[in-house]
C-alpha cells in the first residue's frame, strides 16, 4: 500500500455510511444521547434523529426508543395530534399510545 492509498482510505470508508432517520413513537419526548468520549449529543428534535455515522446510528438502535425509517409514508397525520412519522413501527406504537382502543 503507497503513501497516498493509505491517506485516502479512511476518507472513503467514512463516506460508506448512508445518514439513517430514526423515529420516536411520542414526539413530544426530548431525548439526548451522549456521544462516548466526546460532549456531543444525538438529540431528537420534533421526534426525529438522524444517525450521520455507524457510532451514532449503534447508538440509537441502543437506546431502542426510536425507530428506524422504513419508507413509510403516512396518508395523512394521526389526526388528534397531527404526527406523521416516516416509519410504520413508530406509527404503529404512536397509535397504540396515543389512541384510544375501543
Amino acid at each position: 500500500m503507497t503513501t497516498t492509498e493509505a491517506k485516502t482510505e479512511p476518507k472513503t470508508a467514512a463516506k460508506k455510511f448512508e445518514p439513517v432517520t430514526f423515529w420516536l413513537a411520542n414526539p413530544n419526548m426530548r431525548l439526548k444521547i451522549r456521544i462516548p468520549g466526546t460532549f456531543d449529543y444525538i438529540q431528537y428534535s420534533n421526534g426525529k434523529a438522524v444517525a450521520k455515522t455507524q457510532e451514532e446510528y449503534d447508538l440509537l438502535v441502543a437506546d431502542g426508543q426510536g425507530f428506524e425509517e422504513d419508507g413509510f409514508k403516512p396518508k395523512k397525520p394521526v389526526e388528534s395530534t397531527g404526527y406523521a412519522p416516516r416509519s410504520s413501527e413508530a406509527y404503529q406504537e404512536h397509535l397504540n399510545k396515543f389512541i384510544p382502543q375501543g
